[in-house]
């Protein structure tokens, strides 16, 4: 095969219709001139498609060669652990707290139950049993849960910010 920057032309086939073409950026004109809608072009690892190589090229290298993590006991993996430690959930039935053994569904459950074990200040709604571990965030819940919110002077439509 001739090496890339020599000049010479390097036949190409089109991976839909299996026109013969002359060169890369024939394709390239070909695909999207004769094939817009498409993405021929398939990921290995999880079976998406893209329109073009460099998208696929660029799709395998920032997702798959990335992945640190993976479940064993399937197929998926992540770059991200809190993310797998969720995932794993599915197939062990909950995510346990690390302090007291106690299964939830999510992760995000678990560690807003991990606080509890904590000497964190907490801020709690005064109209009802919830607690919150930031001001923001209990501000945030009584304006969508028991406040007035804003009203917009155009169009009357109600919204947790002014702006």
């Amino acid at each position: 095969m001739p090496a890339l920057g020599t000049g010479e032309v390097i036949p190409c086939t089109c991976p839909v219709c299996k026109a013969a073409l002359t060169s890369g950026m024939a394709l390239f004109r070909h695909l999207r001139s004769e094939h817009p809608d498409e993405k021929p072009y398939v990921c290995d690892d999880c079976q998406h498609h893209f329109k073009n190589l460099k998208e696929l090229s660029s799709h395998c290298s920032n997702i798959h060669r990335r992945c640190k993590v993976s479940c064993n006991q399937c197929a998926y993996r992540t770059t991200i652990k809190a993310k797998m430690h969720q995932y794993v959930s599915i197939h062990t039935g909950g995510v346990p707290c690390p302090q007291c053994g106690h299964s939830f569904p999510t992760l995000t459950e678990m560690l807003q139950h991990k606080h509890l074990h904590s000497d964190r200040q907490t801020f709690d709604c005064s109209e009802c049993d919830t607690m919150y571990y930031t001001l923001n965030s209990l501000q945030i819940h009584q304006i969508r849960k028991h406040g007035e919110g804003y009203t917009c002077e155009m169009c009357d439509r109600q919204f947790d910010t002014p702006v």
